[in-house]
């Protein structure tokens, strides 16, 4: 009987105090998506213009010789599908370069060039290893999408490829570069990846360079902000990093995506066609289509299931509030 006393006085006691705590289950917030066929189908045309932004600083050579034995597997990404209509620039981290390729009196890079794998090569030599100390990213960009407006082609998405060891060291913010692109393509429809030799990458400090992390740094705003990608430069698999970049950004314009408002729990997503459950997974194995973190997108490989434009898919998924 004094044990229930006892018991009784504590929870009685527990009332107006903080000695006991209710916890209320977090509840599952859960999103259906209804997504036309024929928007899918329109939101595609293939174009897709690429502006490399490559170091040319006295201690990228290793790193310029490493994207040029890559080149060939990276330019074969891009042939291995005929919708995908590329275009390609190649400009310094030294304001004072005029463009090395694809751009101006270097005359137009794109898919059909004959041999684009040595143009790509001899773009990089040509680029070399003399330019300036003070490595900027931002500032080539916008002069040259400025000064060469006829690069950009009015439906594409313009795709940025920074590669460097250094940390970014225009004058200009981040929130400018944002604002000055958005003026130029629309900010929607340009996404910007990075190879970066940082410390916090792995990569070890190049002779003569200040401490660069990418975290925190100018390019990981962008790059989040842009939905993109990076990898080390330093990477023991180079070559793999840089064809499946190459990928990313052929799938981006080739295959039908329907963005994805949260991030969802992956073991809730699911899609419907007229009732019927849509496959997931690899194509090898039956899929549809399949989740990409990167852009937070469905993307499906084709959209051959579908019996006409005015079809719809639809998309249920739970919130994954841990992310």
């Amino acid at each position: 009987m004094k044990y229930l006393c006892f018991l009784f006085f504590v929870i009685s006691c527990a009332k107006d105090s903080n000695f006991l705590h209710h916890y209320e289950p977090v509840k599952s917030q859960k999103i259906q998506l209804t997504q036309q066929i024929k928007e899918l189908h329109t939101s595609n045309n293939g174009e897709v213009d690429i502006l490399w932004v490559i170091d040319n600083s006295a201690s990228m050579g290793p790193h310029q010789q490493n994207l040029i034995r890559n080149a060939q597997a990276f330019m074969d990404e891009f042939s291995r599908t005929t919708a995908l209509k590329w275009r390609m620039g190649m400009v310094s981290t030294d304001t004072r370069d005029a463009p090395f390729l694809g751009i101006g009196q270097r005359g137009v890079f794109d898919f059909h060039s004959p041999n684009p794998t040595n143009e790509l090569q001899d773009a990089i030599y040509d680029l070399g290893t003399s330019g300036s100390g003070y490595e900027k990213t931002f500032e080539p960009i916008i002069s040259t999408l400025e000064n060469y407006p006829q690069f950009l082609r009015a439906n594409a998405w313009l795709i940025i490829i920074s590669v460097t060891d250094a940390n970014e060291q225009s004058v200009m913010s981040v929130a400018e570069f944002e604002k000055n692109l958005d003026r130029i393509r629309g900010i929607s429809k340009v996404k910007m990846f990075g190879v970066f030799g940082a410390q916090d990458l792995g990569c070890v400090l190049s002779t003569g360079e200040d401490h660069f992390n990418y975290t925190g740094s100018k390019y990981k705003t962008i790059i989040d902000k842009t939905k993109g990608s990076y990898f080390p430069v330093c990477a023991h698999d180079f070559g793999k990093k840089l064809v499946d970049l190459g990928t990313q950004i052929s799938q981006l314009v080739t295959f039908s995506r329907i963005p994805l408002p949260n991030r969802p729990k992956l073991t809730s997503l699911n899609l419907t066609y007229k009732g019927q459950i849509l496959p997931g997974g690899p194509k090898n194995q039956g899929g549809l289509w399949y989740y990409d973190y990167n852009s937070n997108s469905v993307i499906f490989y084709d959209l051959d299931f579908a019996l006409g434009d005015n079809e719809a898919v639809t998309i249920n998924y739970e919130i994954d509030n841990g992310l």
